[in-house]
């Protein structure tokens, strides 16, 4: 069945890009408050929480149980992540972790494509890893590498579960590619707004594809 993204659904997806990208723009000119981007996380975090919960409220199944707790994993990282980043990319790696359990849960037939995209990534991911190996810190090297390609796992599986989803985990990798390469770039403002407004934009988009789950 095709699916097309509503209206309603659009005006959750920009508001969520719009509130963050302007408490990041908030946060640089205030001279780099560390409190503005905490609000804005907690508000950010607050409102995609209650999104979820309602639409879960709506339709109750396995696979959006599993979709809802990945939420919740993913807004708890968000903010631990400021606090200890260790422990917030832990609890990110958790989130893939359990969204790939789900979905491999409720996929009774993987398709080809979803090897073929897991095995392409995952070939790229470590030829970039050991390509910028000398650029990142030895004691990293070993748990970035994990946890992308869980990433990618988690990306891969959930390809036969609807467009949102689809969508969203796409935004979701590209978000995390945006945060490495905010990283080589010692703090752009232009790639952070960016890479954080579409990463509330992939959690919107998880909570609305619960609405598809048949």
């Amino acid at each position: 069945m095709k699916q097309n993204i509503k209206r309603p659904e659009i005006a959750m997806i920009i508001l969520a890009a719009v509130v963050f990208a302007a408490g990041r723009i908030a946060f640089y000119l205030s001279g780099e408050v560390i409190w503005v981007t905490s609000v804005s996380k907690a508000v950010m975090t607050m409102i995609i929480m209650i999104i979820a919960i309602s639409v879960f409220s709506r339709k109750r199944t396995r696979f959006n149980a599993f979709i809802l707790a990945a939420i919740a994993v993913y807004c708890a990282a968000d903010i631990m992540i400021n606090i200890s980043f260790p422990v917030g990319m832990g609890l990110f790696a958790l989130g893939h972790i359990v969204f790939l359990v789900g979905s491999l849960i409720e996929n009774h037939k993987i398709k080809p494509l979803q090897i073929i995209l897991f095995a392409v990534v995952a070939v790229i991911i470590v030829a970039g890893f050991i390509i910028l190996r000398k650029m990142i810190p030895a004691q990293l090297f070993l748990p970035a590498l994990i946890y992308a390609i869980l990433l990618i796992t988690a990306w891969a599986s959930v390809f036969n579960k609807g467009l949102l989803l689809r969508i969203g985990y796409s935004i979701f990798v590209i978000s995390d590619m945006m945060l490495a390469l905010n990283a080589v770039l010692k703090g752009n403002i232009i790639v952070a707004v960016t890479e954080l407004a579409i990463y509330y934009v992939a959690l919107v988009l998880f909570s609305f594809s619960m609405l598809r789950e048949k």
